[in-house]
């Protein structure tokens, strides 16, 4: 038996993630919109290669739409 809290994370949160990046959002409020700390956030892309991916394209968007203002 594992220990500690289960994770809350869900693969649906992949695409949440990305959209949230595509709309200039930060991993902080990413975090805030799970309602889960960024530290979460950061242990999820370590355990899940698709989270790893989805926050990698996130930050991706995220910058490109600070560059362009």
């Amino acid at each position: 038996m594992p220990a500690g809290r289960p994770t809350s994370y869900e693969p649906v949160y992949c695409e949440q993630v990305i959209e949230l990046g595509k709309a200039g959002k930060s991993r902080a409020q990413m975090a805030a919109s799970f309602d889960v700390s960024r530290q979460t956030i950061e242990n999820w892309a370590a355990a899940h290669p698709e989270v790893l991916a989805a926050v990698s394209r996130a930050d991706a968007h995220c910058q490109a739409g600070w560059e362009d203002q």
